[in-house]
């Protein structure tokens, strides 16, 4: 395990570089060889962590070696960011350019990512934030209100919104059961198991650790829905805890 995350580590590195300015001869030729090296330490399926231009930029270096053309090889990339619905097309795009890469085009047939669910809910969260922000206690008021505009919420005020309501919760039970609430152990013990709605629009299940679910789609290359000749990364799956699971 250790040897295959040190080598994960050293493609993350290459692609990288790859990501930044694959487009640039001069770094193509310093890279060649190195790149070689860290492809040739796995057989078949790699793994990369990264935003979506590192996968990008992996993607397109071995498709220009044709490692894809006999269907031996395979990309799985971990993305760090949300899943945009909205630009499906942006994943087989070149760096900072509108038009689509034909490598990539190509290359992206081997490829299945793993990204963060996106938010079904945050817009309304946002809004009511923006709301209560401008009533007693806080009163900061909103000089964009004007404009029709709300200030700029970050998805982790939704997480501490959900961390605040889920020890809220278990406060409440351990008081209807007469526990005292200031039991750390039982603080806990009330929050295993549990599950709740995220101030992000989905469902959360605890496992018997206290571990919450991960949110996670699996996507795909597949056609463009708005042009028939491209392609793009669409969902084709999600990863969930079925409640009364007791492990993730």
């Amino acid at each position: 395990m250790c040897a295959f995350v040190r080598a994960a580590l050293r493609i993350l590195w290459v692609n990288s570089a790859l990501a930044s300015s694959y487009d640039n001869p001069r770094t193509r030729a310093r890279t060649m060889v190195t790149r070689y090296s860290v492809l040739n330490m796995f057989h078949k399926v790699y793994v990369i962590l990264g935003h979506q231009d590192e996968h990008l930029g992996l993607m397109v270096a071995m498709e220009e070696m044709k490692l894809f053309e006999e269907g031996e090889y395979f990309v799985v990339g971990v993305d760090t960011e949300q899943y945009d619905p909205d630009h499906p097309g942006k994943y087989l795009k070149a760096l900072l350019r509108e038009q689509p890469n034909p490598l990539a085009q190509r290359a992206f047939r081997s490829y299945l990512g793993v990204v963060p669910t996106p938010q079904v809910a945050f817009e309304n969260f946002s809004e009511l934030v923006n709301m209560y922000m401008e009533r007693p206690p806080f009163n900061f008021p909103n000089p964009l209100t004007y404009i029709g505009a709300f200030k700029t919420i970050r998805p982790e005020a939704a997480y501490l919104y959900d961390a605040v309501n889920l020890y809220a919760r278990a406060v409440l039970d351990l008081l209807d059961r007469e526990q005292d609430p200031r039991n750390g152990t039982a603080l806990i013990d009330a929050i295993k198991g549990s599950n709740y709605e995220s101030a992000m629009g989905y469902m959360v299940y605890m496992d018997e650790n206290g571990d919450a679910e991960g949110n996670y789609t699996l996507l795909a290359r597949r056609p463009h829905h708005l042009f028939p000749d491209e392609f793009g990364l669409y969902p084709v799956g999600i990863f969930t805890l079925n409640q009364g699971d007791s492990m993730l």
